[in-house]
């Protein structure tokens, strides 16, 4: 124990001496400086109006170019102190930097700099010549009007130190965790008491739950729904209230007129109205998201208090669940299947899958789209884990089976692809379904799992018929979108694309923020292909999960054969719904999260199986210590898609919090 905190004590000097020694080292690096003589001469080209009052505008038609002449000095970094005041709404400007040197007579364009408005960490930028520096110009990239405070450019100047306690807190606990998960830690033999285990465990759910609720509030475009389409919902939820499967809105009467309005060419050419994203079926419009989170939220929250939910709390509280129950359900495997894996294990799994199977990227991203999505993660998590808890030593559990049931086909309300996570309790319960001749408590137990699905099934069915004359017609075909859905059919030659993009394609990382980048889309595929950027292939960008390219190599080592054939559902289930996926919808980041997690859980029970069969040798901890590292490359890979710059990203809708993320992780600029 005193080992112990010794080196958290050791980890935290650690730490103190990275945040301020390596991240701030541009400050330390300054200090040794030469000063820098103000013999240069500066000039302003006349597309920079002196207003006489301190400040500058910017005219349109004219260069905004800043000279300065006559350095002749050995320059390290240049600090501009210019800042925009209006509009107010600009938040960043770029410049072009050209500069002419000992090495160079001519200017040459050395590179861009980026400022934060009012941000002094970012207006000094460290700069590399050939010898001295003869003559430099900042080329300006403003629109016209703007108006500006320049108060003089200076080089050689000290760069501010610049500490953050985020910053600290992430390093702390990153070496902390090294440091447990090294691969000689005590840590994987520990044992501890049940209550002290149960702690551990809901306090990492508690903090991953906070982490993931607060990622949800960062975005006010996105949390107060500013789009139309972001209202379908509580909108269907309205309609419910009404006795109406189709929404109030009324189509136009030029929509209705269309020889076919889903021809989205068709409708820009005839400048028709209609409500983007809306299903529209023989004069009405409906709402192609399940109605399972409809019934889940919106509708109680309208029927309570007269108000729409915004989309976000939903999303807050199916997230929980499906933080909640992927925890329980890996911790359950492992106690029930594989007790000789170490504590930490199944945690730190539980962590990484919540992270990586698309969860992280829909709490960024908390829109209308993402409700169903992560509202049947949740439920299917919950439905595998209650038919998972049923199987008790000697019978089965009927209402445990029985509430695993509702959950799993309630997922036929919200995501219905998913649904095909409902295939893993063929191998799980194949002992007990093997003996219903036999055993008239199994045939009971398996009547009353069937009955949820017999009851929502029909539910369902109806609800499909009476929308659209078909009890298996969800209605995402009749969607007014970018292409016609109606005649989309089936194309062999999409899953050449599809497949590529979705599961093997390289992500582009680069050590410029945001870091990561969006791939670029090459096809050789004659026709229309619908899709929105994406950032790497699951399996590239989550190297963990190359573990199930080795299914049939490690299916002897598992102990119970079930389990096995688990991971084989799991695998064929993935891969069925990335093609339902490129067939019906297209390649879009945010399917990702339909297929994510079925892999991920066939690599979890693949790995629990090695970590099982050699839980005795020396060697395992190593393993321990490399499944460790993985982890935390896909945590720190899934993190970055809050970064991103999509259209409805933080840099726009709270730069604030965008461009300090920008200047804390970019220390080294």
């Amino acid at each position: 124990m005193k080992k112990a905190v010794r080196m958290f004590l050791i980890i935290f000097g650690i730490a103190i001496i990275i945040e301020f020694g390596l991240f701030n080292f541009r400050h330390w690096e300054s200090r040794f400086f030469k000063h820098i003589e103000p013999t240069y001469i500066l000039k302003l080209s006349e597309g920079i109006y002196n207003n006489g009052d301190g400040t500058f505008t910017i005219l349109p038609d004219s260069e905004q170019i800043i000279t300065i002449e006559n350095i002749n000095q050995d320059v390290k970094n240049i600090r501009m102190n210019l800042s925009v005041i209006e509009p107010d709404w600009i938040n960043t400007f770029s410049s072009n930097i050209l500069i002419s040197d000992e090495g160079n007579e001519h200017y040459y364009n050395a590179g861009q700099h980026l400022t934060v408005n009012g941000d002094a960490r970012t207006m000094v930028e460290r700069i590399h010549t050939f010898g001295n520096l003869n003559n430099m110009k900042i080329q300006l990239n403003l629109d016209p009007y703007t108006k500006i405070v320049f108060n003089d450019i200076s080089f050689n100047q000290r760069v501010p130190l610049s500490l953050s306690l985020g910053r600290f807190i992430v390093v702390f606990s990153i070496l902390s965790l090294f440091y447990l998960f090294k691969s000689k830690s005590k840590i994987y033999q520990a044992k501890l008491p049940e209550r002290l285990k149960k702690i551990v465990v809901w306090g990492i759910i508690l903090v991953q739950i906070t982490i993931f609720t607060g990622i949800c509030g960062t975005n006010p475009a996105i949390m107060h729904g500013q789009y139309d389409h972001f209202k379908e919902y509580p909108k269907l939820a309205v309609a419910f209230t009404k006795g109406n499967l189709y929404l109030d809105d009324e189509p136009s009467k030029g929509l209705m007129e269309l020889s076919n309005p889903y021809d989205s060419q068709l409708r820009i050419e005839k400048d028709v109205d209609y409500l983007w994203d809306y299903v529209y079926f023989e004069g009405k419009y409906y709402v192609y998201f399940g109605a399972g989170p409809v019934l889940l939220y919106y509708l109680p929250y309208y029927l309570v208090t007269g108000n729409e939910l915004p989309n976000y709390i939903a999303i807050i509280f199916s997230l929980i669940l499906f933080i909640i129950f992927t925890h329980l359900l890996l911790l359950k495997i492992a106690e029930k299947y594989f007790p000789k894996i170490p504590f930490p294990l199944p945690s730190l799994l539980s962590v990484v899958t919540v992270f990586s199977s698309g969860a992280f990227y829909i709490a960024h991203k908390p829109d209308s789209y993402s409700v169903p999505i992560i509202t049947g993660l949740a439920f299917m998590t919950m439905g595998v884990y209650f038919w998972l808890d049923s199987k008790e030593k000697e019978r089965i559990h009927n209402g445990k089976v029985i509430f695993g049931s509702f959950c799993m086909a309630f997922v036929l309300f919200c995501r219905p692809q998913l649904i095909l996570m409902a295939f893993v309790a063929i191998p799980l319960f194949w002992q007990e379904l093997c003996t219903l001749k036999t055993n008239g408590k199994n045939r009971l137990s398996f009547t009353l799992a069937l009955l949820p699905f017999l009851i929502l099934g029909l539910i369902l069915a109806y609800y499909n018929y009476a929308r659209f004359g078909s009890p298996f017609d969800f209605g995402a075909n009749y969607n007014l979108t970018t292409n016609d859905m109606t005649r989309r059919g089936i194309e062999f030659d999409r899953n050449f694309d599809g497949f590529f993009k979705y599961l093997i394609e390289l992500p582009i990382i680069s050590n410029v923020f945001p870091f990561l980048h969006p791939t670029i889309f090459h096809s050789n595929y004659i026709g229309l292909t619908i899709y929105e950027s994406t950032y790497g292939g699951l399996f590239t960008s989550n190297i963990i999960l190359l573990i199930n390219l080795f299914v049939f190599k490690i299916k002897n080592l598992f102990r119970r054969k079930e389990l096995y054939y688990t991971c084989l559902v799991l695998l064929i289930s993935g891969l069925i719904i990335v093609f339902m996926d490129i067939q019906m919808a297209g390649i879009l980041q945010r399917y990702f999260s339909d297929f994510a997690f079925f892999f991920f859980l066939s690599a979890v029970l693949l790995l629990y199986a090695i970590f099982d069969k050699y839980a005795d040798k020396k060697w395992i901890t190593f393993v321990y210590f490399m499944v460790f590292i993985l982890g935390l490359l896909s945590i720190g890979y899934n993190f970055l898609f809050f970064l991103i710059t999509d259209q409805t990203n933080i840099s726009i809708h709270n730069p604030d919090l965008y461009y300090n993320l920008y200047s804390v992780l970019q220390w080294w600029r």
